[in-house]
């Protein structure tokens, strides 16, 4: 729980991990090992500190109308009692939480014009939403509610450069393409990427453009692929549990220690020890620590 009392903190959670053999399994492979992401920030946002979970409905497996229901074909509004998730966090109502936290685990890479680009389920042509557009969701001017309120949000997804050869080389001896079958039951690394991304130039979401009282977290740097065991998941989440569930309940937690514990456990687990360094980080405009209590 947050500090100051329970039930402080509202939760919406979106995990794209794909369908074996569906019709959106060409454009969107199949991601083994991340159904563990959203079991693990479960874990830590609403089993140990307490966060409500709002989109109770549907966590898994967005198309990019059921983000938004602008993207439908002639900008259809959304079934009665089956909002998209962008109207979701509009009309929910946050006058009992002083926090939210937002995380989505899907494939992603950098645009030259959008910056981060997160995809969506698909069935004929690939398709994305933009670290933008989720900023822009939970900011004060489509949720006035949650003004003066801490927004963290999370992203598990690749930041590289489909048009830089250091990027897409990155990593020798991890797997790009899919795991094969006993790969997948031992548990071996492998990278979260699809093989048609459109060639552009990485730009992620200007520091400036960030609102107050916004954290942003990444599960890697600019330039990087975000790593993924087939059967723990995602290291970032993974490792995040673990500092999580070690940590004292008797104690304050100061939220950015415990990134920065993170990120220092998730950069040990480099499968290059002679390569670059697999690092999350986090930018942020907060007035205000954050500071948890667990349950």
């Amino acid at each position: 729980m947050a500090i100051g009392g329970s039930n402080k903190g509202a939760a919406f959670f979106m995990l794209n991990v794909g369908v074996p053999d569906g019709t959106s399994s060409i454009k969107f492979p199949y991601r083994h090992g991340a159904k563990k992401d959203q079991n693990n920030i479960s874990s830590v946002f609403i089993h140990q500190l307490g966060f409500e979970l709002k989109n109770t409905q549907k966590t898994e497996n967005f198309y990019r109308n059921e983000w938004d229901h602008r993207y439908n074909q002639g900008k259809r509004a959304c079934v009665r009692g089956s909002p998209c998730m962008v109207c979701l966090i509009k009309n929910t109502d946050y006058s009992n939480y002083g926090y939210v936290v937002f995380h989505v685990s899907s494939d992603g890479y950098c645009d030259l014009n959008d910056g981060l680009k997160i995809q969506c389920l698909s069935d004929s042509v690939e398709e994305y939403i933009t670290l933008k557009e989720i900023v822009d969701a939970f900011s004060d001017e489509n949720c006035p509610g949650l003004k003066d309120k801490t927004r963290i949000l999370i992203i598990q997804a690749c930041r590289y450069n489909p048009r830089n050869p250091t990027d897409l080389s990155d990593d020798a001896g991890v797997n790009v393409e899919m795991v094969s079958t006993p790969d997948f039951f031992t548990g071996q690394p492998e990278k979260g990427i699809t093989q048609n991304n459109p060639s552009r130039i990485p730009s992620d979401l200007d520091p400036i453009d960030i609102p107050t009282n916004f954290l942003i977290i990444y599960s890697t740097t600019s330039h990087r692929f975000a790593k993924r065991n087939t059967v723990t998941g995602s290291w970032f989440e993974d490792e995040l549990k673990k500092v999580v569930d070690a940590f004292p309940v008797d104690r304050p937690m100061y939220f950015l220690q415990v990134l920065t514990e993170t990120a220092s456990n998730v950069a040990k687990r480099e499968s290059d020890p002679g390569g670059k360094k697999n690092v999350p980080c986090y930018e942020h405009r907060l007035t205000n620590s954050i500071i948890f209590r667990k349950c």
